[in-house]
């Protein structure tokens, strides 16, 4: 749950449409590493042009091949670069918290090339997450308001969730939406307002990988869409 929690916000793009976009991931699941897990990361780093500096967290189960394969084993994320990639045994994601404009273009131009590194075994499932935050000086009114009828009362702590689901070139795809208020830190000043969690996904294929041209057209068709997103394209 995310309602209340601090939201470190270092997005600097104001939208018109009364959203703003916080933060971007990519999520590629069900995957297989064809080298050591510290080997991988190196490599994914340098499809990124080597934007983080730091050195990543190594987690203790990094060598511990019995262990479950959903175990973080490395960590990173440069508050400089505002890029960080996370990883287990089966699973990558990529984020960035500073998206403007040359951000997605820029996030998108890293994330097919993340993609394209596992054609050879092709990718279980995909998520593409987005957060947002939408102003309101009640946040739990504005989602009452949105979504429920009035005969419910005053409401706190609401968490409204819910899924569209769609057909893409053949793959079913998830689009759950969920809305709460939580606070945001907006130039070191704690704000209460509305949030939003985007998280399209791929539905679970149990007989067959999904090939990295597919995944890839579903991104491409997806991130300049969750870029421009506004509130009535969610509800």
């Amino acid at each position: 749950m995310i309602s209340k929690k601090f939201i470190d916000q270092n997005c600097e793009q104001k939208k018109g449409n009364g959203m703003e976009l916080l933060h971007l991931q990519l999520a590629l699941i069900d995957i297989v590493l064809e080298g050591d897990p510290l080997t991988e990361y190196m490599e994914l780093k340098k499809l990124i042009d080597d934007k983080i500096k730091i050195l990543p967290t190594i987690l203790p189960f990094i060598n511990d091949k019995n262990a479950p394969p959903e175990v973080p084993v490395i960590q990173s994320f440069d508050p400089e670069c505002g890029y960080g990639i996370n990883m287990t045994r089966n699973r990558v994601d990529f984020m960035s918290n500073k998206v403007d404009k040359y951000r997605i273009d820029e996030f998108s131009k890293y994330a097919l090339k993340i993609i394209e590194k596992f054609k050879n075994t092709g990718i279980g499932r995909i998520g593409l997450i987005s957060q947002y935050s939408i102003e309101s000086e009640n946040p739990p009114r504005w989602i009452c308001e949105k979504f429920l009828r009035n005969e419910y009362g005053v409401l706190e702590e609401i968490v409204v969730k819910f899924n569209k689901k769609e057909v893409f070139d053949g793959i079913q795809i998830n689009n759950l939406t969920q809305f709460q208020e939580a606070l945001i830190s907006e130039n070191g000043i704690e704000k209460k307002k509305v949030h939003v969690l985007l998280d399209i996904n791929s539905a679970q294929n149990y007989t067959k990988r999904t090939s990295t041209s597919k995944i890839a057209n579903i991104v491409k068709s997806k991130i300049q869409a969750v870029a421009e997103m506004s509130v009535g394209d969610l509800t």
